[in-house]
């Protein structure tokens, strides 16, 4: 038969004992440190003027009375003497600065940190978020963050308007004047549509994304839309009437008068008539 308990380490009395009282009240020492354990603070040399019932954690490197205990035991100060206990897997003890501990892993483990996971999952890119796969643990995995709409309050898990908006679609009608990005070049390079090969206001756009130019200045042909690439901070600049009038950026016809002998140069940008009065000489 066992002399103590397999858990806890407490004695059996045994029959025909002397001094029973001396292994009870031992037993009953470790009971009053593990039951609803708490400590004081975790410490590697005993405080000098302990008082009954403190207890502690002793650190990584014991001195004093504790100098061959094992480092992580709880160590009590119960009837005028240090009484050590080695910890088990899953024991805890409740700090008197307010937090709760777990003894894993050869370690005391703050216990709300305790069940989270090892590292970072691997994967991911930037913009995902981190979500919890279950209220019961902490495995996580790398998911897109959720888009709301405003109208119906749905969770909206495709491209975003601003995408739809923006992007380059397939099948889509453009005019001149409309400006794409695409999703490989985002708003490193733009493309604005010049004019239409035939001539006409507007266009659609092939089913397949075309090979756009990657050099400023390039043009792309997409089912008789013309592109042309501009890099990121570039000004597009109309230098044709009739294309500012096929983009819809002239509302009503606009004419420049000249008189007499022109010299210089005047500017035009389709907002009003002008008049350029000048001198006539009279050979």
């Amino acid at each position: 038969m066992a002399d103590k308990t397999g858990k806890l380490g407490l004695k059996y009395v045994v029959a025909n004992q002397a001094q029973k009282e001396v292994t009870i009240n031992e037993d009953l020492n470790i009971l009053e440190m593990l039951v609803q354990a708490t400590a004081k603070g975790v410490l590697s040399t005993p405080p000098v003027n302990p008082e009954e019932g403190d207890m502690y954690i002793i650190g990584d490197t014991p001195t004093g009375a504790w100098e061959n205990s094992t480092v992580n035991s709880i160590a009590g100060f119960l009837m005028g003497v240090w009484n050590i206990v080695p910890p088990k897997a899953g024991w805890r003890i409740w700090m008197d600065e307010g937090k709760a501990m777990r003894y894993q892993d050869g370690a005391w483990v703050e216990e709300k940190k305790a069940d989270f996971p090892a590292g970072i999952p691997a994967g991911g890119k930037a913009g995902q978020i981190l979500v919890k796969l279950s209220d019961d643990d902490y495995d996580c995995t790398w998911q897109d963050p959720p888009r709301t709409s405003e109208n119906s309050g749905e969770t909206v898990t495709t491209a975003s308007i601003l995408d739809k908006i923006a992007l380059w679609q397939p099948n889509t009608t453009y005019y001149p004047g409309d400006i794409v990005y695409l999703e490989s070049t985002k708003l490193r390079k733009w493309y604005y549509c010049r004019e239409m090969q035939d001539g006409s206001s507007s266009g659609v756009s092939s089913s397949e994304m075309p090979v756009f130019g990657d050099v400023a200045g390039n043009e792309t042909i997409d089912n008789g839309i013309i592109w042309e690439t501009y890099d990121s901070g570039a000004a597009i600049v109309t230098s044709m009437a009739d294309r500012a009038t096929a983009a819809n950026k002239l509302y009503m016809a606009r004419k420049i008068t000249l008189a007499g002998v022109v010299s210089g140069s005047a500017s035009f940008n389709g907002a009003a008539d002008i008049t350029i009065n000048t001198t006539s000489t009279t050979v």
